[in-house]
């Protein structure tokens, strides 16, 4: 995880229009959408169940999620589950915001990110944890979240601390895949599983423009052209993105885990003319590069552990 600033610097109007994109993507339900996270946990609970061959609630896991994020909705559904679950991520969660918790923000993550999470707050959360936990038919316990702030590249947990890691959209905002797939290999136990969900960069909505967030919407009107991240850079991205590929991502892990499973969701053919994509393979960018959308890897160590660290 690495700091949300783009490299191309963002004006003041850019910024501001961001945030109520934002505010516009909470509300239309495209982002802290209960319906949508209750979903991938459920996926993520069979994936465990697989991979342990037994049903996650025999017994509790050990779990990591890696960038939980503001709202760590994967941590709380764990929690609700009776999972032993530690969330991690660069930014102060503000699922809960009290003057010390919006002063600590401002303090770590600064002013933009403090406006946007108390406004957030405010606005939507109360609403959402209310309908997850309606929709989940379990108690969401808020208070007792174990939620620590890292930088993300140095994980402060012991070697083989963990049976099930488990990240949402957050690699691509990282600086250095291969530094953090070797600390995830460290902090997983030689018997557990790794499950990510990737947004890939160089797909439509890669750029992480909201405009394109719902990329295969045809009907909605767009200011900003396709594909603009990998052209002319119009409108710069207000975060940090990697700009790897799906096969940068492929190449990494088989690197250090082995691959057990890989699914690509597709999408954004309809905005890919011959003209469009002439131009873009000129660049670079396969078509499989411009319309994999997300990647979702299960992995686990090499049969022949990585050594623990001294």
């Amino acid at each position: 995880m690495k700091s949300s600033m783009s490299a191309q610097p963002i004006g003041l109007l850019h910024r501001i229009r961001s945030a109520f994109n934002i505010l516009f993507a909470i509300r239309a339900g495209e982002f802290c959408n209960p319906i949508l996270d209750i979903s991938f946990h459920k996926r993520l609970l069979e994936v465990a169940e697989t991979h342990f061959s037994q049903s996650p609630f025999a017994g509790p896991l050990r779990v990591l999620d890696y960038g939980c994020g503001q709202t760590a909705p994967q941590t709380a559904l764990f929690h609700a589950d009776g999972h032993n679950v530690v969330g991690v991520d660069m930014e102060v969660p503000t699922y809960r915001m009290n003057p010390m918790r919006l002063a600590k923000v401002l303090r770590t993550n600064g002013f933009e990110r403090a406006a946007k999470s108390f406004v957030r707050h405010l606005v939507f959360d109360a609403k959402y944890f209310s309908e997850m936990q309606q929709l989940y038919g379990r108690p969401i316990a808020l208070d007792d979240l174990d939620v620590k702030v890292t930088d993300g590249k140095v994980l402060p947990f012991g070697d083989h601390s963990f049976d099930f890691v488990v990240s949402s959209c957050v690699f691509e905002h990282v600086a250095d895949v291969p530094y953090v797939a070797m600390e995830l290999a460290r902090v997983i136990k030689p018997s557990g599983v790794i499950y990510l969900a990737i947004h890939l960069f160089p797909c439509l909505s890669g750029g992480h423009n909201l405009e394109w967030h719902v990329s295969d919407d045809e009907q909605r009107t767009r200011q900003v052209p396709p594909w603009d991240h990998l052209r002319q850079r119009l409108y710069p991205p207000n975060t940090f993105l990697n700009g790897l590929a799906l096969r940068d991502y492929r190449r990494i892990f088989a690197s250090t885990f082995t691959i057990v499973r890989e699914e690509v969701t597709t999408g954004g053919a309809w905005a890919l003319t011959d003209e469009l994509e002439q131009e873009l393979l000129s660049k670079g960018y396969s078509r499989e590069d411009l319309l994999s959308e997300l990647a979702f890897f299960t992995l686990t160590l090499p049969r022949s552990p990585l050594p623990a660290t001294a």
